[in-house]
């Protein structure tokens, strides 16, 4: 019996220890990184938070909408580079991003540099390439 008892907690602790590791995912292993693409087109939606910031934009293609849905870096990492969430939401206005395509999704992408309305710029290209 106390055996068994020790073989789960044993079991139990790696279980712990393993499922961060295995929740973590890399760049390579969701978007081309050999590939840049430039989008223009309006932030739509933006989710200001950690892990990573999301917001998806509105691109007009063959004059058609099409959204794309863009990861980018931690919060602080975009605080520390200038970018907070009214300026990622630009008014509405158009925006330019530079995107790494998603391997498995088209419309999910990973968002490296922005061009704003009023020309400023923010850019991660350095983040975990």
């Amino acid at each position: 019996m106390r055996l068994m008892l020790v073989c789960a907690a044993f079991a139990a602790g790696i279980g712990m220890v393993a499922t961060p590791a295995l929740a973590h995912h890399g760049l390579a292993q969701q978007f081309d990184l050999q590939k840049r693409v430039v989008l223009k087109g309006k932030i739509a939606k933006v989710h200001w938070q950690n892990p990573h910031i999301y917001y998806s934009l509105e691109v007009m293609e063959n004059g058609k909408p099409r959204t794309y849905n863009v990861e980018s870096v931690p919060v602080a990492m975009a605080r520390a580079g200038g970018l907070t969430a009214q300026k990622l939401r630009n008014d509405g206005k158009e925006v330019e991003v530079h995107v790494r395509p998603g391997l498995r999704d088209p419309n999910v992408v990973w968002g490296l540099y922005l061009k704003f309305s009023d020309g400023s710029v923010v850019t991660f290209e350095g983040f975990k390439e």
